[in-house]
């Protein structure tokens, strides 16, 4: 009964914690990590819509961005006790687990893809992936962002 008890107890804890969040909510070092992304991509953005950065450079980024998504990807859980006791480091509602799935396996695409396009193809492609980092960190902080 005592166990029961203390189920209970947990469950009705990780609630009242949890039922103030957003949907997304990460561990210091990776809220860290996601603000740096987002800076970088804010400024990836203006370079990019403005298609100043060169095919080397820009392949770069968008396999950097397939990396960023693929780490944030396996951080990711909906398990409030993972992210609590199991090493996750991002908990998030589905809809976060959704797009946070969607987001990596298409940066997976473009980074394939980016080995054989034009200049104004990389740009475009980087133009889309920043945005959907920076969706990510407003995320983060509690902005919401479309789908």
């Amino acid at each position: 009964m005592k166990k029961i008890l203390a189920i209970v107890l947990m469950l009705a804890f990780v609630t009242v914690v949890f039922s103030g969040c957003n949907g997304f909510t990460a561990k210091s070092a990776m809220a860290a990590t996601i603000d740096l992304n987002t800076a970088t991509a804010s400024s990836d953005l203006i370079d990019a819509k403005a298609g100043t950065i060169p095919d080397v450079f820009a392949k770069a980024k968008i396999a950097g961005y397939a990396d960023v998504f693929a780490f944030y990807a396996n951080a990711k859980t909906t398990n409030p006790f993972a992210y609590l006791f199991g090493g996750k480091t991002i908990w998030v509602n589905g809809e976060y687990a959704t797009r946070l799935d969607r987001a990596n396996v298409r940066a997976a695409e473009t980074a394939t893809r980016a080995t054989t396009q034009p200049t104004a193809w990389l740009n475009s492609a980087i133009v889309g992936e920043a945005t959907v980092q920076i969706d990510v960190g407003n995320a983060l902080h509690g902005n919401r962002s479309t789908p």
